[in-house]
């Protein structure tokens, strides 16, 4: 008799809305990522604590599929559990999912990624030699189609310039980006990413002797999430090259955009939307510095001298400025 009293009580409560079933994390795709290696495991162990007081029980770390697919994660669940995801903010602040009332931004202040070009031809150094050639359809950028973040980044830059034109070509994988860098003249690497100096930034320098540099297009300062967070800032310090034994690190002015927290929005789970509401909110409000990425102590290091120098600095926009006109 009892164990038929629980399966009615478990069978009203599913009618009444869907029965959270537990909380996971969707953030990189594994090794070699900056979302799995360096931001989930900060976001896991901050919303664990709330997930678990609320008796939706601790967050589990599942292997993501970039902005986009971790938009996508979130948007179709249906088992009950608690989605959150982490992805570009300049993707997430226009995605359909986001639009369509399926996805929610709990936070728009995650430490942010960079925009980063990189060329072999020294003839083009920096985003005003560089701009000035796309726009004119004498170099090609390249990405790779394996983070459609990037890709998308490039496009909402080339569509602020104008350049409905621009060249633009993807590869399936970033060494076949630098190898194609590295052959002509006239192409030149995109990336949109954490400024790790210790990891890839670094190595195109080092290992390949190209020249890295940042970008930023004043047309799109303006752009701000739901919450009034803003979607770019300039910082005039980024950095993405340590030097040997990591006695100093190199930096560029560049275009930034914050690292969004998201879940599925409260109201897709029935009953319990209450409960997934207060768990949203409660994240909100916690500290920005319990999400600090880490990968290792020389990015790290490198990271927080930036952020206190210049983020988001009204100079930064003003330096890009001057060099594109």
């Amino acid at each position: 008799m009892k164990s038929l009293l629980l399966g009615a009580t478990a069978l009203t409560l599913m009618a009444g809305g869907a029965m959270a079933n537990g909380a996971y994390l969707v953030s990189g795709s594994g090794e070699g990522s900056t979302y799995k290696n360096g931001y989930a495991g900060p976001i896991v162990e901050s919303v664990s604590p709330i997930t678990e007081a609320e008796l939706f029980g601790e967050v589990e770390d599942r292997n993501g599929n970039g902005t986009v697919g971790n938009l996508a994660t979130c948007a179709t669940e249906t088992s009950g559990a608690l989605c959150f995801g982490i992805g570009q903010g300049n993707i997430v602040a226009k995605s359909p999912e986001v639009a369509n009332g399926d996805v929610c931004v709990i936070r728009a202040d995650l430490e942010p990624e960079y925009t980063f070009l990189f060329s072999q031809n020294q003839r083009l150094n920096d985003w005003g030699d560089i701009r000035k050639q796309w726009e004119a359809g004498r170099v090609t950028i390249y990405t790779s189609d394996t983070s459609s973040g990037s890709l998308g980044t490039l496009q909402e830059i080339a569509a602020a310039t104008g350049f409905a034109s621009a060249n633009i070509e993807t590869l399936p994988s970033w060494d076949a980006v630098v190898a194609k860098v590295k052959s002509d003249p006239r192409a030149v690497g995109f990336t949109h990413r954490y400024a790790d100096p210790s990891g890839f930034l670094n190595d195109l320098v080092d290992d390949h002797g190209m020249t890295v540099t940042g970008l930023a297009e004043r047309a799109l300062r303006r752009q701000t999430h739901a919450n009034g967070e803003p979607v770019y800032s300039v910082n005039m310090e980024v950095p993405y090259e340590t030097t040997r034994f990591g006695t100093a690190v190199e930096t560029t002015p560049s275009m930034g955009t914050p690292v969004v927290l998201f879940g599925t929005c409260p109201a897709k789970y029935g009953s319990e939307a209450p409960y997934v509401q207060a768990v949203h909110d409660e994240i909100a409000g916690i500290d920005a510095g319990e999400f600090k990425v880490d990968l290792g102590f020389w990015s790290s290091l490198a990271n927080s001298a930036a952020s206190a120098g210049s983020a988001a600095s009204d100079s930064g926009w003003a330096y890009f400025d001057d060099l594109t006109k």
